[in-house]
């Protein structure tokens, strides 16, 4: 069974601002995990805009993945004045 592109990343990913709010907000939220996955990726930019790492997702990454670009046109480092 292949693991999902967010299991593999967890030891490695940098703890930045948006994972330490994920894991806090994972087991204290009613958010769902698409919700959670916007916030933990959002910053990802590699793997949401750029298409990195699509040689080691899975279905379920493949659904955060949409989720994280339906978010990014509103996050405030993405935006552009078009």
């Amino acid at each position: 069974m292949l693991t999902s592109l967010s299991s593999r990343l967890t030891p490695e990913f940098s703890f930045i601002f948006y994972q330490y709010l994920y894991h806090v907000l994972k087991d204290q939220s009613s958010l769902p995990e698409e919700g959670l996955a916007m916030i933990r990726y959002h910053s990802f930019y590699p793997w949401h805009r750029e298409g990195a790492y699509a040689h080691l997702t899975n279905e379920k990454d493949e659904r955060i993945l949409k989720a994280v670009r339906a978010f990014n046109p509103y996050d405030l480092y993405s935006k552009s004045n078009e």
